[in-house]
């Protein structure tokens, strides 16, 4: 059974994603963050991007749909690391990463993320860590 991939985003009118200051704060309505609620309980993981992390400091929760399970973070990292302080890490994420960083994310992020190492010669894009 192949996987399906749904894609969702929250930009303004204007087609930002962020503010003028590089931050996101969030939807503003309730019937906005139900609905993203909605779309994520659907999900087994959910890719979160590294700028968001260190931005935003997401927390991984579904907190609008009764009795639903928090899909679980996916993180693609093709250089360097992330602090280990950040919320993301509460949920014990899939961290994807090649030879290049691989030690790097072992030895700052091997007791709060689940880490595979693809090859060098590939390019972590959503499409290979879903082969």
């Amino acid at each position: 059974m192949n996987p399906y991939l749904f894609i969702n985003m929250a930009m303004t009118l204007d087609g930002k994603v962020a503010r003028p200051d590089g931050k996101w704060y969030g939807l503003n309505s309730m019937s906005d963050k139900k609905r993203m609620d909605i779309i994520r309980s659907k999900a087994d993981a959910l890719i979160v991007g590294k700028s968001s992390i260190l931005n935003d400091d997401p927390e991984i929760r579904i907190r609008y749909v009764e009795h639903s399970k928090n899909p679980r973070p996916v993180i693609l990292l093709q250089t360097s690391s992330l602090p280990q302080n950040r919320k993301i890490f509460s949920s014990y994420p899939l961290i994807f990463c090649t030879e290049a960083n691989v030690g790097l994310i072992e030895k700052e992020l091997k007791s709060v993320a689940e880490i595979y190492c693809l090859s060098d010669e590939r390019i972590l894009k959503p499409e290979i860590v879903l082969e």
